[in-house]
């Protein structure tokens, strides 16, 4: 699935269409999710996504429209019910801005290898902060530990001669611990995001955290 070709696709569609201006934005990703619990994987997911946003002017009034089906029909149909959307609206107070070329820049990949780190440095991680946090005293139990990984491209298209595409990644990794202490229990735990893996806490921080999180609410009132 190329970014680029897609947006460029509905941006000519929406002209075909009758939209005296238009952009088409593009993001292609792949996502991957693990959760560990107790020392053992429990879950793995991987998934590719697609969405396709396109925003037309008719006669001073816009509209935007998204869809996930960038076939050839798919995008025709997308032009053609964006344009009436927006031949039937009023106009705004405000005329639309559409980007032109000096506007915007092609940025460098925040993580580049993120796509090539093996599946088992990734879970290991995971373990290792799950191991840390099961030792801070008053833990107890362990509500699993997780990550989710995003990366992939953007892109977009206008009819000002706007055709740029760029990376993008988002990481998330978050950890739950269940502490006790005299008949109470209570979970706490940890939880960041980056846009690449050097911005992530390290696994004995963020699992000591978590941790410590979760036995600071014992005796809480």
């Amino acid at each position: 699935m190329d970014s680029l070709v897609i947006a460029s696709q509905a941006m000519d569609a929406a002209l075909r269409a009758g939209a005296e201006a238009a952009d088409a934005y593009a993001r292609t990703s792949s996502n991957l999710s693990i959760e560990v619990r107790n020392g053992e994987v429990e879950t793995v997911k991987r998934a590719t996504t697609l969405g396709v946003a396109l925003r037309v002017s008719v006669g001073g009034s816009t509209a935007l429209v998204h869809t996930t089906d960038a076939s050839p029909a798919g995008l025709k149909r997308l032009a053609s019910q964006v344009v009436q959307i927006a031949r039937a609206l009023p106009q705004p107070k405000e005329p639309t801005v559409f980007a032109k070329p000096q506007d915007v820049e092609r940025l460098a990949h925040p993580d580049p290898g993120i796509g090539e780190e093996p599946y088992e440095k990734k879970t290991r991680r995971l373990i290792q902060a799950e191991k840390v946090m099961l030792a801070v005293k008053g833990v107890t139990n362990s509500g699993g530990v997780s990550c989710s990984e995003i990366h992939g491209e953007i892109a977009l298209v206008n009819s000002n001669g706007v055709r740029l595409s760029t990376p993008f990644c988002h990481i998330e990794m978050g950890a739950e611990a269940i502490a006790e202490r005299d008949g109470e229990s209570y979970p706490g735990g940890r939880y960041c995001e980056a846009s690449a893996r050097k911005y992530l806490i390290d696994p004995e921080t963020f699992g000591r955290e978590a941790g410590e999180r979760a036995v600071s609410l014992l005796g809480a009132r």
